[in-house]
């Protein structure tokens, strides 16, 4: 059986070393998986999509966040109506106590539900 490239997407960011795009903006068709050199947060509004994230999969459902650490392998394998928000940070920029807070949550809690109604009482 023949190795298996899996792209790496590094030095995208701009030179303040964050980004945020909407994420159509990304791509119009299934991603590829690849991994990353930097931190990836993705901040759902509504709608659903679909994520694999180092082989697990991970459903988003209207108001939800999620990261990808960096070196995770991931891709969007669903986008159904879903309006994404997409937060790229390098990881110089987060404070060494603040990610290591967010890689313990790695691979058990990637991805977390907003309740809005229990959140505005």
């Amino acid at each position: 059986m023949g190795n298996i490239t899996i792209p790496i997407h590094n030095k995208e960011l701009s030179t303040q070393g964050i980004e945020m795009l909407p994420f159509k903006a990304l791509s119009q068709g299934p991603a590829v998986p690849h991994w990353d050199d930097h931190y990836m947060f993705i901040l759902q509004q509504n709608g659903r999509s679909c994520w694999t994230i180092d082989f697990k999969q991970w459903t988003l459902e209207n108001v939800s966040v999620c990261f990808v650490a960096l070196g995770q392998i991931h891709q969007c394998l669903l986008n159904d109506r879903a309006k994404c928000w997409m937060l790229f940070v390098e990881p110089k920029l987060i404070p060494v106590e603040y990610r290591t807070m967010i890689d313990s949550f790695m691979y058990n809690r990637q991805v977390i539900g907003v309740d809005l109604d229990r959140t505005e009482k």
